[in-house]
């Protein structure tokens, strides 16, 4: 496990940093990256790359939880980044700084991508979730992992008291009732589903598209909750901007369920967690435009994510539930067994259809364009059953 150095810059300058930790990079080209909450900084250098992160007081053990997942994933690399610090650097007023390595290609919403970038896309994300279960955390990790934390889809609840600063009504109203239900449904549900370390953020600007595959990044996220949570929050951002948004997504279902299996139970909230997610989405962005005007990163997606909110109220949510079900090799309908047992017990089977028809007369009616004479009124069809 990575320590901790300490630096006594006055000023938080990526060459000075680099120059007294990271004297391989001191030359490298600097480059600023956006970011949510920290600095990052692209590092340049003939035939490599490196991202340097410089983080705010008291994030140091979360920091330490952050090696310990990127290091659990080291076979996974260059699909994900790897630690290039053998001990995380204190800056002067407790700040920190890491340096991770790059990973290649452009982000997912940046290019056009395919059923199979979705399907190997589901597989990485599958392969990262089911390393990150093997990881054993401390009672200080999980309490650390469990903190007050705006992007912990199990404390989303707690966002209700923001509803106000949605501006658009419409979109306010689709969100208390998202989080009404999930406090209300969804919520019970989770607490009876296996917990592990999860990424928590494979949106589509941490999602990168290259030469060697797809690769995810920015684990700055994680949290300990349920796996179905990390792959709901993937979908949410790879929904926009689609014309069927489940069927778009299934290929990557399918092939995340492949590398790391999904129980029915999971299966039964992935729908529901998706509008979470972009409920959640929607309030934090309003929370922290408001907080940082200026800063437009925070509003990345909210130009297309209340469309796709607006759009999934028409989307019938047991269809979905059962396209995702049918992806994973499970029955479309979870209740198919006892349906087809009622069927097949039932002394009168045409007792499934009330009422019954069997015995009733009936005629045929021939609606091709050659008939000439074909029935138009109710009672011409009444006087061709009157001579059955």
């Amino acid at each position: 496990m990575t320590g901790v150095q300490t630096c006594a810059l006055p000023i938080l300058r990526p060459t000075e940093i680099l120059s007294q930790y990271f004297p391989e990079w001191q030359n490298a080209k600097i480059a600023d990256l956006a970011g949510e909450r920290d600095l990052n900084f692209k590092l340049t250098k003939t035939n490599d790359c490196a991202v340097l992160k410089i983080y705010q007081p008291g994030q140091h053990d979360w920091l330490m939880i952050q090696d310990r997942a990127l290091h659990s994933l080291s076979d996974l690399a260059p699909h994900v980044p790897q630690p290039l610090h053998t001990q995380i650097i204190e800056l002067a007023g407790g700040k920190h700084a890491r340096l991770v390595s790059w990973v290649s290609g452009k982000a997912w919403a940046d290019v056009e991508n395919s059923s199979r970038d979705l399907s190997n896309l589901g597989k990485l994300l599958g392969s990262v979730d089911s390393r990150l279960r093997s990881i054993e955390l401390s009672p200080t990790e999980l309490t650390i992992l469990q903190r007050p934390f705006i992007w912990n889809m199990l404390q989303a609840g707690n966002l209700s008291q923001h509803l106000h600063q949605i501006e658009d009504r419409k979109v306010r109203e689709i969100c208390m009732r998202i989080l009404e239900d999930f406090r209300e449904i969804h919520l019970p549900q989770l607490a009876q589903l296996e917990y592990q370390l999860i990424h928590n953020d494979g949106n589509d600007y941490n999602i990168m598209v290259g030469e060697e595959g797809v690769g995810l990044i920015d684990f700055g996220d994680i949290i300990f909750a349920p796996k179905i949570i990390g792959l709901a929050t993937a979908l949410a951002y790879l929904c926009l901007e689609q014309e069927d948004p489940i069927k778009h997504v299934l290929p990557l279902v399918r092939a995340y369920h492949l590398a790391h299996s999904l129980n029915q139970s999971e299966l039964a909230l992935l729908y529901p967690l998706i509008k979470v997610r972009l409920a959640m989405s929607v309030i934090n962005a309003a929370i922290q435009s408001a907080a940082t005007p200026n800063n437009d990163y925070l509003l990345i997606s909210q130009a297309v994510i209340p469309k796709l909110l607006n759009q999934l109220e028409s989307v019938n949510e047991n269809l979905a539930h059962y396209r995702f079900r049918d992806a994973c090799g499970y029955e479309a309908n979870p209740h198919s067994r006892e349906i087809r047992q009622y069927i097949s017990t039932r002394a009168r089977k045409a007792d499934v259809v009330s009422p019954g028809y069997r015995g009733e007369k009936y005629i045929y009616l021939d609606w091709s364009v050659a008939n000439t004479s074909i029935p138009r009124w109710s009672n011409d069809i009444a006087d061709l059953m009157a001579e059955k």
